[in-house]
């Protein structure tokens, strides 16, 4: 299992901010022509499989849950807490997050290209969000070991 930090770079964080209006959501498991936002519409290649989308939209799911409980903190007590209670499920997203990345890896290059477009924004904006808390927490000893045992990989 990977770190939700590795989970995000692997799933196509490319460290560059990106707007929260690119965050919006796919449209489900059985999308025949997803877009991006803020691009022209993109046809879903015959190679991307409904179960490619389907994973990768439960990680999208389960990180937009663990950020929205990280914005939502009052402070890292608070975010220290969220992240507690979210330790199971995110030890669910990491295990779609590992049949995503084999999925993705081999696919093709259009497949890869759709990716691109239709989640890569989506993981960056999520990436910033789960970074802000933690660069602000960071000091916070119980924020860390949360964070850490959030980012372990037993289950």
């Amino acid at each position: 299992m990977r770190p939700i930090i590795l989970l995000l770079a692997v799933m196509g964080c490319s460290g560059k901010e990106t707007p929260a209006s690119n965050a919006a959501p796919s449209g489900g498991g059985n999308t025949a022509a997803a877009t991006s936002p803020g691009s022209p519409a993109t046809s879903r290649p015959a190679s991307v499989t409904d179960e490619m989308v389907a994973s990768t939209d439960r990680i999208i799911v389960g990180l937009t849950a663990l950020a929205d409980d990280l914005d939502a903190a009052a402070d890292c007590k608070a975010a220290t807490a969220a992240l507690r209670n979210r330790e199971k499920s995110m030890h669910a997203v990491k295990a779609d997050a590992a049949t995503a990345e084999q999925q993705w890896s081999a696919a093709d290059a259009d497949a890869k290209q759709w990716f691109d477009a239709t989640y890569r924004p989506r993981f960056s904006a999520l990436n910033d969000r789960v970074m802000k808390r933690a660069m602000a927490c960071e000091s916070d000893s119980e924020f860390k070991a949360a964070f850490d045992e959030v980012n372990s990989s037993h289950q």
